[in-house]
């Protein structure tokens, strides 16, 4: 990719974008585990999809999503929820941000970790011969970041039942003793 692209990119995302941790407690018998969703995304008006397309193109990876087709508030987003994207492009367009470089300063190195210790098992598995893939440390990083990323719009989210750092501590203790 040419530098001016993600010069370009950087403001599409420091503008219209979004960089995300989404964290849950996944409940599955009696393998509880703490599921993680990174999200990098920009959106913008449906008569300018074609930013969102571009995007995909130009990267060679993500989706684009259209929202409310029919009426005025129609949106187009191009996004990416995998984790090994989602470091490629933040550490390609971070040295661009502006508004978003606290945030990607803050989630690159979490997700490095995540990456690094989910390539130590099986894909798509959160344990690895009866033993968890994550350590608690890395766990407690990944939430410490999530509830801290774009903590000022965070009154909205408390009051839909999210957790606070302090709430998910006792939670990664009992799922992630080591």
């Amino acid at each position: 990719m040419s530098n001016e692209f993600l010069i370009w990119l950087a403001g599409f995302i420091d503008g219209d974008g979004s960089i995300h941790v989404g964290i849950r407690e996944q409940k599955v018998s009696t393998n509880s585990y703490i599921a993680v969703r990174p999200i990098l995304n920009v959106t913008q008006h449906i008569d300018c999809k074609w930013i969102c397309d571009h995007i995909k193109d130009e990267l060679g990876l993500g989706s684009v999503y259209v929202a409310n087709r029919n009426n005025a508030s129609a949106k187009a987003t191009w996004q990416t929820l995998r984790i090994d994207d989602m470091i490629n492009v933040l550490e390609q367009i971070q040295p661009y941000l502006r508004l978003k470089k606290r945030q990607a300063n803050m989630v690159l190195p979490v997700l490095k970790a995540w990456s690094s210790e989910m390539q130590t098992g099986r894909r798509g598995h959160n344990m690895y011969g009866g033993e968890r893939l994550r350590s608690q440390k890395t766990v407690m990083n990944m939430i410490k970041v999530a509830t801290t990323l774009n903590s000022n719009f965070r009154n909205s989210a408390n009051a839909r039942g999210y957790k606070t750092f302090e709430e998910w501590k006792p939670i990664v203790k009992r799922l992630y003793p080591r």
